[in-house]
């Protein structure tokens, strides 16, 4: 199985930028209210930094995914350990995405369908697409990102003849500087998935531009989550906009021009969906791999049937929408999987990685 970098970027962009306008905009309102906008730059920052970390530890080994490097940088049961902690946290992620996904969907256009239905019907689809393995992935995010991209900031330019500035006042006057950096995380979050470059590394083959793209994409999919984070503050206000489940969805709805231009929430929903399908299975994917690798199992994909069942037990698992969408990223997310899986696990590497590699450059 073989990508390139650029494929790389293009999945990245097509697996976080939807889900980032969707679960993170409102969460960051509800923490700095009208200063949000300067916690997605954070965010955006911090996404970028952790895209960098992976993208070069990609670049020192290349080939090799995590799972096999680790033990060369910090041991053979530490490796093991570290092995382990990532399989389980692309378990989670995966049935919480299944869940987020589907809640999404019912609360906007499949009203009357239970969410078990929903998610085992999606769930099977991704199976498929992990199935035919990581280069079908990345080429269907090549081909669905230019439209994610399009339905993404088409509604951005739209909504430009509703704009109020002074919905933004005052600047930097009511929020502290820890309501600043909490409102950062649930973007911080969802952009800290470019871990997954951990295990991508492995497949590219011209690895020596794995950094560029990584953080380019990183970037660019922070960067329009900040201008839609920017724009639904300016035409609602962050009181507003926090009255919609999901703010950026209450904005293209509100869209309306002329009175001819209107209701283009089902035509953007259909090409949000596919973003949502490669995400999840991607992240199906890498807990598949993950695990084969860890039992060394050579055929991967008879790993794939084991994997679904504790990821659809997760997924099913939560009750509403509000475990998944608030107590989740507050209770276990930010406080947990953010600073352990995508900060200091790849800081751990780099840096031990960077003190051999030091020493072995002076020594020769």
């Amino acid at each position: 199985m073989r990508i390139t970098s650029r494929s790389l970027f293009w999945l990245i962009i097509s697996m976080q930028l939807i889900m980032n306008v969707i679960f993170t905009i409102g969460p960051a309102m509800q923490l700095a209210k009208q200063d949000a906008w300067f916690s997605l730059i954070l965010a955006v920052g911090l996404g970028v930094g952790i895209a960098w970390l992976c993208g070069k530890l990609g670049t020192w080994y290349p080939g090799l995914s995590v799972f096999e490097y680790s033990p060369r940088i910090i041991g053979k049961w530490g490796g093991r350990f570290v092995g382990y902690a990532y399989l389980c946290n692309w378990l989670l992620i995966s049935g919480i995405l299944l869940h987020a996904s589907m809640s999404f969907l019912t609360t906007t256009i499949l009203h009357r369908t239970p969410l078990w239905v929903g998610v085992s019907v999606l769930l099977i689809a991704c199976l498929y697409a992990v199935y035919k393995g990581i280069p079908t992935i990345a080429r269907l995010g090549e081909l669905v990102c230019p439209f994610i991209i399009i339905g993404t900031s088409v509604p951005l330019f739209l909504s430009l003849n509703h704009v109020k500035m002074d919905l933004l006042l005052p600047i930097l006057a009511d929020n502290s500087v820890l309501s600043l950096i909490q409102g950062s995380m649930p973007l911080a979050e969802f952009l800290g998935d470019c871990i997954a470059i951990l295990v991508l590394s492995k497949f590219v083959t011209d690895h020596e531009r794995i950094v560029k793209h990584v953080v380019l994409g990183v970037g660019l999919s922070g960067f329009v989550t900040f201008a839609a984070g920017f724009l639904i503050l300016i035409v609602f206000g962050s009181n507003v906009a926090l009255s919609y489940s999901y703010p950026y969805y209450g904005l293209i709805r509100y869209i309306s021009i002329a009175g001819f231009i209107e209701n283009i929430d089902a035509v953007v929903i259909a090409i949000w969906i596919s973003s949502m399908f490669i995400k999840i299975s991607l992240y199906l994917f890498l807990a598949s791999y993950s695990a084969a690798q860890l039992f060394h199992i050579t055929n991967w994909r008879k790993v794939i049937a084991f994997i679904a069942l504790p990821v659809l037990v997760i997924a099913i698992l939560p009750r509403n929408s509000v475990q998944v969408g608030v107590t989740f990223p507050q209770k276990v997310a930010a406080p947990f999987l953010l600073p352990v899986f995508s900060i200091a696990l790849p800081l751990m590497l780099f840096l031990t990685a960077l003190v051999k590699r030091r020493k072995k450059r002076s020594s020769a």
